[in-house]
């Protein structure tokens, strides 16, 4: 049972210090990849939802609860382990999804390619100039409009 709660907060410390060891840096991820920008207006900004992968992982919590709970041959703890691992597992997963509201940005780029764009944050609003620069990932940011007018 130690080993278990040694594990339990290494694992919630961890997740915690990853949100604060995020920087304006290249991401690692970006190393040897083809990177891109351009201009492009803002037509229109829509919120969306993201899928959820709580339940799925709740699920998978509770069976292997209930499995670990099986072991000590009674109804009792296959239950308890049930009820903890689901709850666990569904805690852990919504902590490390966070928000699953996003928004779908409708861009029209100054070359005359329109582009659609989803992001978690909402870094620019209807009618702005944005820099849109793509890695691995598609980033926007909002600029002076003057960047557009060229």
């Amino acid at each position: 049972m130690k080993i278990t709660n040694i594990l339990t907060l290494t694992l919630l410390a961890s997740l915690m210090l990853t949100g604060c060891a995020s920087n304006q840096a290249y991401d690692r991820d970006d190393v040897d990849s083809f990177v891109t920008e351009f201009y492009a207006w803002v037509d229109n900004v829509e919120t969306v939802s993201f899928n959820s992968e709580v339940g799925e992982n709740m699920l998978i919590g509770a069976t292997h609860g209930a499995i670990v709970g099986s072991s000590y041959h009674d109804s009792d703890d296959i239950l308890r382990g049930f009820l903890a691992g689901g709850i666990i597992a569904g805690l852990i997963t919504a902590i490390v999804e966070g928000n699953n509201n996003g928004y779908e940005y409708q861009l029209s780029a100054i070359d005359g390619d329109s582009v659609t764009v989803l992001s978690k944050q909402q870094t620019a609003q209807l009618g702005d100039c944005v820099v849109v620069r793509v890695t691995h990932r598609v980033r926007i940011q909002s600029v002076e409009a003057e960047r557009c007018a060229e």
